[in-house]
């Protein structure tokens, strides 16, 4: 079995192959890697060369998009693409999966830190963190008054936007707050136990203390949301954006933002990344920007992705089911 990693870059392919996808791959044949990118530079790597040679791909983030080309050989030797994160559009074509390519991702092993960021944003809203630290640098006084007469969202409405696979461990980690959720999606065909559906996307904004964005970038996401949802929030409601930039129009959240400072906004996503330095969303009290990366937290991120990785390769050279299977159904609702 011949295995062959894709990466855009070295640093890339250091923190998702590890000792036990390595040892996986050596037990069932060889391994070469392939760096697309070196120091910011592309370094000519002939991708469907890599690609005709191979049994199995590990592709990443910064992997350049795999040719088409190699659906037309037949026979085809690749047969599985093992992505190592999460994303898989941005470089496997849908067409990959049409074809009966084996494509899977990361599953959900790492849903855990994208949860527990969103938690984390939520509750430094909640409790006002941005403007605690600049009157903490400021005021003589530690006397400090919340602006919502309730700083909490315990047993508060806390709206979803979708509910996948992070959603819903969110919601399990809302538990102990005793929250009523809500939720808009409708992809899903069920819910978990307790939530309620909302028909609109117009009333989880309506009624939500706090509404997160949890569904993919897709066409009919793109936009989604402006001005008109954005003015049915409530006083002191909190917005957390985790998804991607793009869902929501950027230019009337900034401006609603400015007319609504009871509001705050945790937004890990942007329209264009990395976020301007000079973007208003930077200078904003009741504002907090994350880049990107509110789901990692370093080397347990990337322990997970290897053993999972590991496991479906021994699964597949094995003949035993994998795990994080993409379809072109969840294709088409990934970001």
């Amino acid at each position: 079995m011949e295995f062959h990693g894709i990466f855009g870059g070295a640093r890339t392919a250091a923190m998702f192959v590890r000792g036990g996808l390595r040892r996986a791959m050596e037990q069932h044949g060889t391994y070469t890697e392939h760096v697309a990118v070196r120091d910011g530079i592309p370094a000519g790597l002939d991708v469907l060369s890599v690609l005709r040679g191979a049994d199995v791909v590990l592709t990443a983030w910064g992997t350049p998009p795999l040719p088409l080309e190699i659906l037309k050989d037949n026979p085809r030797r690749l047969r599985y693409v093992c992505n190592l994160t999460g994303a898989v559009r941005g470089w496997v074509p849908r067409e990959y999966v049409e074809a009966g390519i084996t494509v899977t991702n990361w599953g959900d092993g790492p849903m855990w830190y994208l949860a527990e960021g969103n938690l984390a944003l939520m509750l430094a809203c909640v409790r006002e963190m941005p403007r605690l630290r600049r009157h903490m640098a400021e005021q003589p006084t530690w006397a400090y008054s919340y602006a919502s007469r309730s700083a909490t969202f315990r047993r508060k409405v806390v709206g979803f936007v979708g509910m996948g696979a992070i959603g819903r461990m969110l919601l399990d980690l809302l538990k102990p707050f005793e929250v009523r959720a809500i939720c808009y999606d409708p992809y899903a065909r069920s819910l978990p136990e307790g939530v309620e559906r909302c028909a609109t996307l117009d009333e989880v904004f309506a009624r939500g203390r706090v509404v997160t964005i949890q569904c993919g970038l897709t066409p009919e996401t793109t936009g989604m949301i402006g001005r008109a949802q954005l003015d049915r929030l409530q006083p002191h409601a909190i917005l957390i954006n985790t998804a991607r930039g793009r869902i929501i129009r950027e230019g009337e959240l900034i401006e609603f933002l400015r007319r609504r400072p009871d509001v705050f906004a945790g937004l890990d996503v942007f329209e264009r990344e990395p976020l301007p330095k000079d973007s208003p969303l930077l200078g904003m009290e009741n504002v907090i920007c994350y880049p990107h990366s509110v789901g990692s937290v370093g080397e347990d991120v990337y322990e997970e992705a290897d053993a999972f990785a590991a496991a479906n390769v021994r699964a597949f050279c094995e003949g035993h089911p994998l795990r994080g299977l993409i379809s072109v159904e969840t294709y088409d609702r990934m970001t």
